[in-house]
Formats: structure tokens, sequence, C-alpha cells
């Protein structure tokens, strides 16, 4: 009998080895990637992922794209400030890491609008004054709470003069999906503020002041 624990708890643990090595890999070829790859302070990272409320994003919004934050190197190594419960700074890897299969796409202005040490040092010095503030699932346009494109969109505009695109209506969105419509009816009630101005991560990433830096 212990003959057989043992057989097979090695067969186990191979399996495992088997399974693992390949994403140990590609962890550690995008660990080197983003570690050597030349950025700039204010790029902005897009990603999606499968939570509930990314789902209804994209259903909504007609888009992969879910999530987005602003790098900024910090003593030599890249750092994203994000919007999510709360504001926080998170290392670049890590927020690459928890993306759907660890994919991501950074874009930044377009080298005619190229920004500025002083307007770095504004939207970096803005930044840091909003970390620790609460996620706001209301998707409201106040400064009491932040969501993630709201975040970039306001970083830009208020520390740079920057108006990265357009900001809509809530119902400019297609509202019409049942998982849209659910997450809608557990947040408003039946008081859906149809014209309060939003911004999508989506609107961000199809701006047209923007240009691609790479997509993995």
């Amino acid at each position: 009998m212990n003959k057989y624990i043992k057989f097979f708890g090695i067969v186990g643990v191979a399996i495992f080895l088997i399974l693992s090595l390949p994403r140990v890999y590609s962890l550690q070829k995008i660990k080197k990637h983003v570690t050597s790859h030349t950025y700039q302070d204010g790029d902005i990272i897009f990603q999606s992922s499968n939570s509930r409320q990314c789902q209804a994003v994209k259903l909504a919004t007609h888009s992969d794209i879910s999530h987005c934050g602003m790098l900024f190197n910090k003593n030599g190594d890249w750092f994203v400030l994000e919007a999510v419960e709360p504001v926080q700074v998170i290392p670049l890897l890590d927020f690459v890491k928890r993306g759907e299969g660890w994919r991501y796409t950074i874009k930044r202005l377009k080298t005619d609008q190229k920004l500025s040490e002083t307007q770095k040092r504004n939207m970096h010095t803005l930044g840091e004054s909003l970390v620790g503030k609460h996620y706001d699932i209301y998707f409201g346009w106040t400064d009491d709470e932040i969501y993630c494109s709201e975040l970039v969109w306001k970083l830009y505009y208020q520390a740079a003069g920057i108006e990265l695109c357009k900001t809509k209506k809530l119902k400019d969105f297609d509202l019409t999906n049942p998982l849209v419509v659910e997450m809608m009816k557990e947040r408003y009630g039946n008081h859906i503020p149809f014209d309060e101005a939003v911004v999508a991560p989506s609107d961000i990433f199809f701006s047209e002041q923007l240009e691609l830096v790479e997509s993995r």
C-alpha cells in the first residue's frame, strides 16, 4: 500500500510540475520584459478580467477592455496607479498577473503631444493624493470616490490639461444585457442616473490622442 501511495504521490507531483512549468516560464518572460522595457511616466495600461463587474462593463461598452491604470517609475521600478478598492499603487508585474491570460496593452500620448516634466510631476502629485480613496461602484463623476477610467481621465485633465476623450452619459452605453440590468438594479434601485457623466476604459483606449506602445 505504501508503495502505491508513494508512486501516485510522485506521479501527482510530476503532473503538477508539467502543468505549472509553462506558466512559470511565461511569468519569467513577462517579468524580464516589463523590467527591461522602456516605458514613460503617464503611459496608460489596459487589461481585461472576468469579474462580474468587468463582464458587465464589457457588455455595456461592446469592448474587451474593462480596466486601466497609469504607469510611473519609482527608483527605477515601474508601478501602476489604479482605482480599485481602494485606489492603490502596485508593481507593474502584479498588475499584469491579475489580468485575464496576463494580457495587457500599453498606450501613450502621440509624439506631438508628449508630456512635459511639469505635467508628469503634477500628475504624480495628484495621483499620490488620491491613494486610499474609495472605489466608486456607482460610477459618479464627483471626486468623493473614483473608478479606474475616471482616475486616468482626471489625472490627464486636471493635472496636465489634456482631455483624452469626451465623456459620455450612462444612457449612451448598451444597458440591455441581463447582467448589466441586474447590476444596475442592485446598485441604483429604481433611480438610475442615466444622465451621469461617465468615461469607460474603452473610451480612453480608443482615444485618437493615444498611440500603441505594446500589446501582449
